[in-house]
């Protein structure tokens, strides 16, 4: 069946109320720019009984509890997104989007970013559906790197621009469903120990969950990674390139992600860099990503941290006498970016109750 086909199967599997909590879910997310405490999604759907009553059957290929700044929150994938009442809004948006990225990538050789006012302007997108575009681009990982968010906001070509079909209709949902797995639960322990059941299941196949990584030298050397413990932003295109060999890269993507997104949470400028940028935003006494609840030791302890990781793994062709050609090294330092990215989410959600 064509991915359009699929996708519209897993819809029909949907209910009202199902579609209309990973709605609520999406658009809390975008009014507040963070995933809804799981509480308040109860209070606001009819109850924890009825909402995971819900959801259970959903999975968490669609919709998943999560951690972000230490709270317990519900998020959506891209394929919730799509299947929820804000559905085909969403996927019209999107393919909008990318048709006329390709067609301007195919005109003008030069073209690298798209900002919000470029997109807005030629697509005659409100203030919101410029908001939701960026937040889908993210989600979908239609990218190659972003900055901003918000009202303004720019972002990378993606790397297959030129590839895009000229009707990106089943291109997003083949994007959605490539990881569909319909027996992933949602809720977050359920989660991690089917992950782990299933890799030792099916540690002898090359299969999506868990991934075996081969060395390109050495066969006997694997590496295994299920994408579903890595960062979301790290799930899509660093994923990809670790899995076709492309470690020293994928592991400088890893990274940079690590530095557009500290930027970004910390609202510092593009002039800030590198070493530079993590020193000022985890500055023990100023740094706006510094957790000023923890001893002063920890807190330049974190900062450490990050430059650190920064200055050795960002660009390993460059601190390194020979490339990555070791995959297990390799899933060691994305993972070690995930972790990295983790933290920031953690220091940059607003306090509880704030928002």
């Amino acid at each position: 069946m064509d991915p359009l086909g699929r996708l519209e199967e897993v819809r029909k599997r949907i209910n009202e109320q199902q579609r209309e909590i990973l709605r609520t879910i999406w658009h809390t997310f975008l009014a507040n720019g963070r995933w809804i405490p799981i509480r308040a999604l109860h209070i606001r759907c009819g109850g924890k009984a009825t909402v995971q009553e819900a959801l259970k059957p959903l999975g968490g290929s669609v919709v998943l509890e999560d951690h972000n700044s230490g709270q317990a929150v519900y998020r959506v994938t891209l394929l919730g997104v799509l299947v929820s009442t804000a559905g085909h809004t969403a996927h019209g948006l999107l393919s909008e989007y990318l048709r006329w990225i390709r067609e301007r990538a195919l005109t003008d050789g030069e073209m690298q970013h798209v900002t919000t006012d470029l997109v807005s302007d030629a697509l005659k997108l409100s203030a919101s559906d410029a908001r939701q575009l960026y937040e889908l681009i993210r989600l979908g990982d239609f990218w190659a790197a972003g900055a901003g968010g918000g009202a303004s906001w720019r972002v990378g070509l993606p790397s297959d621009v030129e590839d895009l079909p000229e009707d990106p209709a089943a291109y997003i949902a083949a994007k959605a469903l490539e990881q569909y797995d319909a027996h992933l639960p949602f809720e977050a322990n359920k989660r991690d120990a089917y992950i782990f059941q299933k890799s030792s299941v099916e540690s002898s196949l090359l299969t999506t969950i868990p991934v075996r990584i081969r060395d390109r030298d050495d066969q006997s050397n694997i590496a295994f990674l299920p994408p579903e413990i890595l960062h979301q932003s790290l799930a899509g295109r660093v994923y990809d390139l670790l899995m076709s060999g492309a470690y020293d890269t994928a592991v400088f993507e890893a990274f940079r992600a690590v530095e557009v997104t500290v930027r970004q949470a910390s609202d510092l400028t593009a002039e800030d860099v590198g070493v530079w940028l993590m020193r000022r935003a985890f500055d023990k006494r100023h740094g706006s990503l510094t957790d000023a609840r923890v001893p002063e030791a920890e807190r330049e302890a974190t900062a450490h941290l990050f430059a650190g990781a920064i200055g050795l793994f960002k660009n390993p062709r460059s601190h390194r006498h020979a490339p990555i050609a070791d995959p297990i090294e390799a899933v060691e330092l994305i993972l070690l970016a995930s972790h990295l990215l983790r933290i920031v989410d953690c220091r940059s959600a607003p306090p509880d109750g704030s928002a």
